[in-house]
């Protein structure tokens, strides 16, 4: 008498998980489209713009401190050697 009620259970259970799983994964898939973006936005491309455009920046900074301290370290040594 036990076997068949285990063996109902057991269907019941299996059926009842088999319902759960679905309904996560219906779950997810409606999150997972309310997360993603419809569009691409305009805006999308503005922070690689601005990082380029820092990089360029840092580089031609670089560039005129380095030719301002080598015409100041020439500037220093031909004074100094107009002095001797």
């Amino acid at each position: 008498m036990n076997e068949p009620n285990y063996a109902r259970l057991e269907h019941k259970l299996e059926r009842l998980i088999g319902q759960l799983r679905h309904d996560i994964h219906g779950g997810f898939a409606r999150l997972e489209a309310l997360v993603q973006p419809q569009r691409p936005s305009p805006w999308d491309g503005i922070d690689s713009m601005f990082d380029r455009f820092e990089s360029r920046l840092t580089k031609l900074f670089f560039v005129y401190f380095m030719a301002q301290g080598v015409t100041t370290v020439a500037i220093v040594v031909g004074m100094l050697k107009m002095l001797r």
